[in-house]
């Protein structure tokens, strides 16, 4: 089969005259509303959710990543100097190993739902092998690949600005007309099909307030900087309050810029008039657990504005059947080329 090659083709048009009837046919179309389609293409983002586990099998899909295979590569021509770095490199490797797998161990191979969860346990492990080892933002990224998997039922991954980020393989793009409100047009053609997702819980390292129901209908309230290790604590009896009030379930966080503005409004909710507003709240469902956020956004920094030309519409031609007579005498021609073939095989 011959390979498509642009440029050849073109010359061949060239060649046979046909590459100016083309042109002035495509020159010719009416690019107005009612003879083309004007559209917006808009591209439609889903949030990134993933856990995180140091076991010993996402442990070895290290191997295939490109920024943990690199550090065991060196471009110097210098074969000593290029040995040198590729066995130094070899050792890092191994040394990342045996972090990850000391960490693994420490934490029994907990599956983590949330990012910042992880990279806080990680960064604050007892382990003597992850103390010693400062990863560098490209180990980061090839132990992050490793060890994730994408999970509908993990927290979302957000950025630095608390914003959450696009999980490429869900990515997906949208014709819409250009006469049409994009916003309408999302809520009427893909909101349905997305629905919104839990609003986010505190990140590691930011300053909150929460509220959690116990098993008795009481409310136990606090603040910490690490909402997801302190709940932790109350799972585990680790606070004396709460220990016999089991379970426990999260229904209401708010995020402060520093500890004393969290200190100050855990003093107020404790006030019997903030305790009034919290039981009043929840019965109206108001708290921050029963919010919500969006399933899925447009990214407008990526929508773009054209055309969809209707091929069929602008160089199609009708043309008109042939006679039945002249299809019936075609028929029985090849019926006698046929026959006569047959009967010099036979014959």
């Amino acid at each position: 089969m011959e390979r498509f090659d642009f440029g050849t083709q073109v010359a061949k048009m060239a060649d046979k005259d046909l590459l100016y009837l083309v042109i002035k046919q495509f020159a010719a179309i009416d690019l107005s509303p009612a003879r083309v389609d004007n559209v917006q293409k808009i591209t439609v983002e889903r949030p990134l959710r993933l856990n995180f586990q140091a076991s010993t099998e996402r442990i070895a899909r290290l191997d295939d990543e490109s920024g943990f295979k690199n550090l065991a590569t060196s471009a110097k021509k210098d074969p000593a100097v290029r040995q040198q770095e590729i066995e130094a490199g070899q050792q890092r490797q191994e040394a990342l190993r045996a972090l990850l797998f000391a960490f693994g161990k420490e934490t029994k191979e907990r599956l983590f739902k949330d990012r910042e969860t992880f990279l806080s346990h990680l960064r604050k492990s007892a382990s003597s092998a992850v103390k010693s080892l400062r990863l560098t933002p490209a180990e980061l990224k090839a132990v992050l690949a490793a060890l994730g998997e994408r999970d509908e039922t993990a927290e979302i991954c957000v950025d630095r600005d608390g914003q959450p980020e696009p999980d490429a393989d869900l990515r997906d793009t949208e014709t819409v007309p250009l006469k049409e409100s994009i916003e309408e047009y999302f809520k009427r053609e893909v909101r349905p099909h997305v629905p919104d997702l839990p609003a986010p819980r505190p990140s590691p390292g930011q300053f909150c307030v929460y509220v959690l129901k116990c098993a008795d209908d009481s409310f136990s309230i606090g603040q910490a900087d690490d909402f997801s290790r302190r709940l932790e604590q109350h799972e585990r009896q680790e606070v004396t309050w709460t220990a016999p009030r089991l379970p426990v379930t999260p229904i209401h966080w708010e995020i402060f810029g520093t500890r004393e503005e969290s200190v100050k409004r855990e003093q107020d909710l404790k006030t019997g008039f903030g305790r009034k507003w919290l039981k009043r709240e929840y019965e109206a469902g108001r708290l921050m657990a029963t919010s919500r956020q969006a399933g899925a956004w447009i990214d407008t920094t990526k929508t773009k504005v054209g055309y969809e030309i209707p091929l069929n519409r602008h160089f199609y031609r009708y043309e008109p059947p042939r006679p039945l007579e002249v299809i019936e005498t075609d028929i029985k021609r090849l019926e006698d080329d046929i026959m006569k073939m047959l009967k010099e095989v036979t014959a």
